[in-house]
């Protein structure tokens, strides 16, 4: 080797070192604040400033396009505590098919069935299994049992790869009753991947889309974006990136997401009701909208899109107005942000009792 060529080698070998000694002292001074920023919010922090701690515990699947369901014949721990106070620890138990029991005898064929479909609010977080949703309306309604297909933080998605791509409502295709799918605004969030949904969410929640007229399944929101995805799950959630943007001047925007997702829900809702014309045809198709707390943004809307869509609308926005009972009797405190969260026992029967009056089997 000449000496031009070794004095070159040295050069690349210097620079090299050099940008890589920058890099590590970057990366150090990151760690450094991130550390420091961990260590302020620890020593600031109390436990009591932690204002809900929610947790579910067991039989709970992740191998699935679903990306989370139930595992058959099992139990599903659910614990909430706000301010160090329990609000709940309940045991929720599963049938043969992952779903949550209910305490009837669904496989009846003399008894009208009642299908729902949602997330915790169908799934029933926090109450006994006879004080879901889908339980006291089996109570409410004439010679009926449901099944519970809900599961803490599904979105329309999954409801949509329940009913059009497992086909789950092909072994009910001689029964008399309803579907129900449950709404509340946060499904509009959930379907469309906003930031905070996918920098929060435990798992990569599935990814539909509206392409040519047809809703597909193009894979989880990772699958969308994988830079984006990344950036939003490990690197906007650390304390350094959210001390640099609390400190940067943000202008108001517009709600998001914008009606493009309410139009792919409703779309969402027609292919499903379509699909269950087809291999369920003695059940009739509902969509419920969640009274007014849980639909203040979205609900009106959503109605409006399926109105004269054929799917049955059953709009109880204002359900909870005018009612002798107080939001502490009818919801847990278990929502960090708006303080209200998943209804109780009581605040399930007001809406059982007003779907079994309004549906006729």
């Amino acid at each position: 080797m000449s000496d031009i060529s070794r004095t070159r080698l040295r050069q690349w070998t210097g620079n090299i070192l050099a940008v890589c000694l920058g890099f590590a002292a970057v990366g150090i001074l990151l760690a450094t604040a991130e550390a420091v920023l961990r260590f302020k919010v620890y020593l600031t922090t109390a436990p009591k400033d932690i204002p809900v701690a929610g947790k579910l515990d067991g039989a709970l699947s992740h191998a699935t396009i679903l990306g989370v369901e139930g595992k058959p014949n099992s139990e599903i721990r659910c614990r909430a505590a706000r301010d160090g106070r329990v609000l709940y620890d309940t045991i929720c138990r599963t049938d043969s098919a992952g779903r949550r029991l209910t305490p009837c005898d669904a496989s009846a064929e003399s008894s009208n069935l009642a299908v729902f479909f949602g997330c915790s609010m169908t799934f029933g977080l926090g109450v006994e299994d006879g004080d879901t949703l889908p339980a006291l309306y089996a109570d409410h309604a004439t010679n009926c049992c449901s099944l519970n297909y809900g599961v803490p933080g599904y979105g329309p998605q999954q409801m949509w790869l329940q009913i059009c791509k497992q086909g789950v409502l092909k072994d009910f295709g001689p029964r008399k009753g309803i579907i129900v799918y449950s709404f509340i605004d946060d499904h509009i969030n959930r379907l469309a991947g906003t930031p905070g949904i996918v920098s929060e969410w435990p798992y990569a929640l599935p990814w539909i889309d509206l392409r040519n007229g047809h809703i597909e399944h193009r894979g989880t929101f990772f699958d969308r974006s994988p830079l984006q995805y990344l950036f939003l799950r490990h690197v906007s959630r650390t304390h350094l990136a959210r001390f640099i943007e609390n400190r940067i001047p943000h202008r108001e925007q517009a709600p998001q997401p914008s009606d493009n997702a309410v139009d792919l829900l409703a779309a969402v809702v027609r292919e499903c009701a379509d699909t269950a014309a087809r291999e369920a045809p003695g059940l009739k198709f509902y969509g419920l909208i969640f009274p007014k707390f849980f639909t203040s943004t979205w609900g009106k809307a959503v109605a409006g899109r399926l109105a004269g869509s054929g799917v049955n609308v059953l709009d109880y926005s204002d359900l909870f107005e005018d009612i002798p009972h107080a939001m502490d009797e009818l919801c847990y405190e278990d929502n960090s942000l708006y303080r209200w969260g998943h209804p109780k026992a009581l605040g399930y029967d007001l809406v059982a009792r007003q779907m079994s009056q309004d549906i006729s089997l």
